[in-house]
């Protein structure tokens, strides 16, 4: 029966609560998202290709190599 008590007790905290959601909301937690621009390093996929680079000398075809001078322009 004191456990029904309890949650009366945790209705006060509730309103700290808000201001938790303030902090999500504060300048400072945007900020973490311009972290994300990140994805601006996940171009490095572009840095994959190079293990094609690999089949292309598996593979005689110099042409492979001329594509990858077009891909260049």
């Amino acid at each position: 029966e004191q456990a029904v008590p309890s949650p009366a007790a945790e209705t006060p905290p509730s309103p700290e609560t808000p201001p938790a959601t303030e902090k999500q909301l504060d300048p400072e937690a945007q900020p973490s998202q311009a972290t994300q621009p990140s994805p601006e390093a996940q171009p490095s996929p572009e840095a994959q290709p190079s293990p094609a680079t690999p089949a292309a000398e598996e593979t005689p075809a110099a042409p492979v190599p001329d594509e990858n001078k077009q891909a260049s322009l």
